[in-house]
């Protein structure tokens, strides 16, 4: 008895209807489908609920990436900075450059004074008068390096040049200090400018030397004009002074502030360097290493092809080398100590490219792309969406039964035909018998049947397709042991299925003279029937297959023809198929 699935029309409530407007949102920008063989609700790829979901996760990712990207473009944190070290011989005046300094790029104060504990010294030292005994001299000193000896013996001639120094007021740039603090060190004029050329070991060269010399009287004036200071040459005390003499040189140095945008990116900083002089017998001598380094800036955030055009900056980095003793010769030498800074070989070039615009569409993209690819392989490729796919047409055309319920359910396809088609195609399915194939070999053999006789077709006059689609998937029953792969048995059965659908879909459509001539050889193949004559029938692949059947009226006797298992019957079947127009011709007229 055929058990009729009624449902009750209700109106649904707002949350659901709400509910299903959320679910139809997420499936409309599901980016992830599963691609079908037709259309899947109007559309090449099946969308689903699940997969909505995780596009709008990536949607959501990739506008939070690309408002981190904006934020670091006008903050400029992603800013690119290279340096390059580049190794010159300085000995080649073709490949060395002069470097040239100023009050601004070399500036320095240097203070000299007595640390020592001794009282009979300080019975005639005062600390306020240190330069009556000892003076600061800058000189630029010129080296010549012969390839023969001089006249003399020498191979080396050197000269300087005295730079004017006097009482710090205060350290350029930038004031460090008050006046009080720094009012004892001397510093370089504000016209000071010198060059570092070459190296010692060839060629011409320029150092530039900072040494304490004993007093010298033109230097004492200088430094002090309006008070009648004359020096004090006593070497004895001046020797006792040199025995625990302190030294302090605060040298000024600059760097580069990678982070500086809005003003100069080149920062100034002090450091205080502390020697002794230690020894009457031994000469200390400090050298310093002068680095030039050019700064290359693209500072446009639009972009550095087509921004602000790029500044180049200059400046020069001084670090400690090593530090040496000269065994004095002449215990009245006049240099007490010295500070020597050469030019190195090295030079630094730094780049700072700002992050642009254009970087951060670049940088999205380029995340787009790479998440894109994550989520449909978790999505697609491992078969998500092909599963939540084949579930959606499980649950819709596959019918699942207990082990223990051996009574077989039928279900109406009213909810999925209009009323006198589900009532045609009920009774055609009663009417077919189509379960007496189950006692007679497995369904799959049945699906595998009815897919080789539709694929023998070239033209298919079905205009009730769903008459023949349903026929297939009432083949499709499982049973739910869960001993047994119930959803993949039921997923290849439904592959079949659309795969059959794809057929028809393809075939040609018949016009109104083809109707005419299928009527035709339908009523011949009809005549030939009854004669008991041999039908040939074509195939898609050009070969003829010649079948034997018995005379029977077809009108008369349709459904012992269905129900025939014989090759005869199951070739009319096939014939009917591929002939069918409507039901009047399967002599169902009055069903």
């Amino acid at each position: 008895m055929e058990e009729v699935i009624e449902h009750k029309v209700s109106r649904p409530s707002l949350f659901s209807t709400f509910g299903s407007w959320i679910n139809r949102r997420l499936e409309s920008i599901d980016r992830y489908g599963h691609p079908v063989s037709l259309t899947y609700k109007g559309d090449q790829k099946y969308k689903s609920s699940f997969g909505g979901m995780i596009s709008l996760i990536g949607i959501l990712s990739i506008l939070v990436y690309f408002g981190l990207e904006m934020a670091a473009v006008f903050n400029r944190s992603n800013s690119k900075i290279e340096t390059i070290t580049v190794k010159k011989d300085l000995a080649d005046p073709s490949l060395s450059t002069p470097l040239e300094l100023n009050i601004d790029s070399f500036n320095f104060g240097i203070k000299v004074q007595y640390v020592g504990s001794d009282p009979s010294v300080y019975k005639w030292f005062d600390q306020n008068q240190i330069d009556r005994y000892f003076s600061v001299l800058l000189v630029t000193q010129k080296i010549i390096v012969y390839d023969t000896p001089l006249p003399d013996g020498n191979s080396r001639e050197v000269s300087q040049l005295e730079h004017l120094t006097k009482k710090c007021p205060y350290l350029k740039p930038g004031q460090i200090a008050s006046n009080d603090q720094i009012k004892d060190y001397t510093c370089p004029e504000e016209d000071f400018a010198a060059q570092l050329k070459g190296a010692s070991t060839y060629g011409e060269s320029y150092w530039l030397r900072i040494q304490i010399n004993r007093c010298q009287e033109r230097i004492l004036q200088r430094h002090h004009p309006n008070k009648n200071w004359t020096c004090i040459n006593d070497k004895n005390k001046t020797d006792a002074l040199m025995k625990t003499l302190e030294i302090q040189l605060l040298l000024m140095n600059k760097y580069f502030d990678q982070n500086e945008y809005n003003e100069s990116p080149i920062k100034t900083a002090y450091r205080t360097y502390v020697f002794y002089a230690g020894s009457l017998q031994a000469l200390p001598i400090q050298y310093f290493s002068v680095t030039r380094n050019q700064i290359f800036l693209d500072d446009s955030i639009i972009s550095n092809a087509i921004g602000m055009k790029q500044r180049n900056l200059e400046y020069a980095t001084f670090q400690p080398l090593y530090n040496t003793l000269v065994e004095r010769s002449d215990l009245s030498f006049s240099t007490v100590a010295g500070f020597n800074f050469l030019l190195d070989n090295e030079e630094k070039l730094i780049k700072r490219q700002t992050y642009t615009i254009f970087d951060a569409f670049s940088s999205t993209g380029g995340f787009y792309n790479v998440l894109s690819g994550f989520l449909s392989l978790i999505v697609s490729s491992i078969g998500l969406q092909q599963n939540l796919l084949f579930s959606t047409l499980i649950n819709k055309f596959i019918f699942l039964k207990p082990n223990k319920n051996r009574k077989r359910a039928k279900i109406t396809v009213a909810a999925q035909l209009n009323k006198p088609e589900s009532v045609m195609i009920q009774s055609m399915s009663d009417d077919l018998s189509m379960e007496s194939f189950d006692s007679h070999r497995p369904a799959k053999s049945i699906v595998d049947h009815l897919l080789q006789s539709i694929l023998t077709l070239r033209h298919l006059t079905l205009t009730k397709l769903q008459i023949f689609i349903y026929c297939i998937r009432q083949r499709f029953k499982c049973k739910a042991n869960k001993r047994e792969n119930v959803f993949t048995k039921a997923k290849q059965n439904m592959e079949k299925c659309l795969e059959v659908e794809q057929i028809i879909e393809r075939l040609n459509k018949v016009d109104y003279l083809e109707r005419v001539l299928l009527k035709i050889h339908q009523q011949q193949m009809e005549q030939f029937a009854r004669q008991g004559n041999i039908i040939e029938f074509e195939e898609s692949s050009g070969d003829e297959s010649k079948i034997l059947i018995d005379e029977i009226d077809l009108r008369k006797n349709l459904n012992s023809i269905i129900n025939d298992q014989s090759e005869k019957g199951k070739a009319i079947v096939s014939q009917l198929l591929t002939n069918f127009k409507g039901k009047e011709d399967w002599g169902l007229k009055d069903i």
